[in-house]
């Protein structure tokens, strides 16, 4: 039995700790630049039971950069998005 209590009171310190982590980022001022890279591809599962059979979205490479204007505008950015 005690070790449970240790158990149980070692997890609720634990998870007490990682959630102050989410509200030490808040103090972090904002970013004017965000950058994305990443890999893209979706099966929609479809093998002929829907007329027409939907396709797959093509595979492929994407990267995405975001300037925000934080000083002009509040939450506004501009984005470029490519896609191989």
């Amino acid at each position: 039995m005690f070790r449970r209590n240790v158990a149980c009171t070692f997890v609720v310190v634990m998870v007490l700790l990682l959630s102050a982590i989410p509200t030490m980022a808040q103090d972090v001022p904002a970013s004017k630049a965000d950058i994305f890279g990443g890999y893209a591809w979706a099966d929609t599962g479809s093998k002929g039971t829907t007329t027409p059979p939907l396709k797959s979205m093509p595979r492929g490479f994407t990267a995405a950069a975001t300037y925000w204007a934080v000083r002009y505008a509040h939450h506004r950015g501009l984005t470029s998005n490519f896609r191989r």
